[in-house]
């Protein structure tokens, strides 16, 4: 396919700007990048795509995503609002993902994934819960990645907190999933080993969980230090921080994201900068729960990988972005920062952390990346270029509609209008699913 006509953000280490681009798509991957005129000329018998002028940009990335939140959405508690972090999980998430059955998860992932279609997302890092359907439970999330045409990274969240049976099928549910990637590789899916946190994971476990990701050669996805209840709980019953027991144990690494870090020391932050851990900022997720914030300044000062997600909020990442920039400044208290260090996280840091983790070139338009791309219907009305683009997406961009989405060159979406699956049909099946879940919750 050549897609033409459009203004190419090619957020490559220079953030170049090319008006009236095209690129070349062949075998799920960019070959070809140059002027509208000249690539249509070279290739005059392919399938073409207008832009019609529109923005043409990598599709973007979610680093901490939880699906099976969807259901929650308008979900009544009969007891008192939840006033601490810990009351929140235990009033509504670890009630509501122990009601989830096989449906209940299957239906709560596509939801989701057709709004990450809509919303321009096309790599999601899904950290998955539900204690009454875990073997199993990743497969299920992975047909409906492979049915959506989105790229995932799946795991399974183990606690402690449901009992040892529960504990150790989801320590066995990550295994096999990990083994499964390994012995079937698949273009849009691979694996982490899923935790939930130091509060919720005792010694042993921990132990038992090191010693399987290291013989199958594969990182963590864990909350860190989220709430200040997981550090307080931390220093009580082992003497550290949440980040140097997770040392000590061999979780962290450059594989591992650690979701939040929110309540981190200095010497935390070196230890992160040292194993080179993947932090995963989630903004909006840490003001509606009101678990603080984290010391983001000095985490990238001193060159901690930073990424962001949504931690279930929703699948979309602009929201995230303008949020994590206004966030910025009004913490810092200082109005010249937070634009490009957000914009950084987001579309510099997200794609290289992918890339590591699924071993290709992802979230960049270069000649050898994959052909993950959104056009946004978006056109300037000034001058955009590459030393002003931060400013075009934080307010222009972010409030336009994705018209089209590709991943590995797969039409997922044409015209806002969802070519893979049967949008209403999905959202009555949720709807029915839903109402059976809340009966068991």
């Amino acid at each position: 396919m050549l897609i033409h006509n459009s203004t190419i953000l090619t957020m490559d280490e220079d953030h170049a700007v090319l008006p009236d681009g095209a690129i070349y798509i062949r075998n799920e991957v960019i070959r070809e990048i140059g002027s509208s005129r000249a690539l249509q000329e070279k290739y005059p018998d392919e399938e073409k795509l207008d832009a019609n002028g529109m923005v043409l940009m990598p599709g973007m990335i979610n680093l901490h995503m939880h699906l099976y939140s969807t259901l929650a959405r308008g979900i009544a508690l009969k007891d008192p609002p939840p006033g601490t972090f810990n009351q929140i999980l235990e009033r509504l998430w670890w009630r509501l993902d122990k009601a989830l059955d096989e449906k209940a998860v299957q239906l709560s992932a596509l939801v989701p994934l057709i709004q990450a279609i809509r919303s321009g997302t096309t790599t999601l890092f899904d950290h998955h819960s539900s204690p009454g359907f875990i073997t199993g439970s990743l497969d299920i999330l992975a047909s409906v990645f492979e049915e959506t045409g989105l790229r995932g990274c799946l795991c399974y969240e183990v606690s402690d907190r449901d009992g040892p049976e529960r504990r150790g099928e989801g320590i066995r549910e990550n295994i096999r999933f990990l083994e499964q990637c390994r012995k079937e590789p698949h273009p849009l899916l691979c694996g982490l080993f899923g935790l939930h946190a130091s509060f919720t994971l005792g010694e042993d476990t921990l132990r038992e969980c090191v010693e399987a990701a290291g013989g199958l050669d594969a990182g963590f996805h864990v909350h860190l230090a989220e709430g200040r209840s997981d550090l307080e709980h931390c220093r009580e019953h082992y003497g550290k921080t949440v980040v140097k027991r997770f040392a000590d144990a061999g979780i962290l690494g450059p594989r591992t994201i650690a979701a939040h870090c929110v309540h981190i020391t200095d010497e935390d932050i070196e230890i992160l900068r040292e194993t080179r851990t993947i932090a995963a900022h989630n903004p909006r997720s840490n003001m509606n729960n009101a678990v603080g914030w984290p010391p983001l300044p000095e985490m990238l000062q001193r060159g901690v990988t930073v990424g962001m997600g949504t931690d279930g909020m929703s699948p979309g990442m602009m929201d995230e972005l303008k949020t994590c920039n206004l966030l910025y400044k009004h913490n810092s208290a200082d109005p010249r920062t937070g634009s490009g260090e957000c914009i950084g996280m987001l579309l510099d840091c997200n794609p290289l952390i992918a890339g590591r983790l699924f071993g290709e070139k992802i979230g960049v338009i270069e000649e050898g990346a994959k052909a993950d791309l959104i056009l946004i219907d978006y056109h300037p009305p000034t001058p955009i270029t590459s030393s002003n683009l931060t400013g075009h997406i934080l307010f222009g961009m972010g409030d336009a509609p994705v018209d089209t989405m590709l991943v590995e060159g797969r039409e997922l979406m044409r015209g806002r209008e969802i070519l893979v699956l049967d949008e209403e049909e999905i959202a009555a099946r949720a709807r029915e699913t839903a109402a059976r879940v809340w009966e068991r919750f």
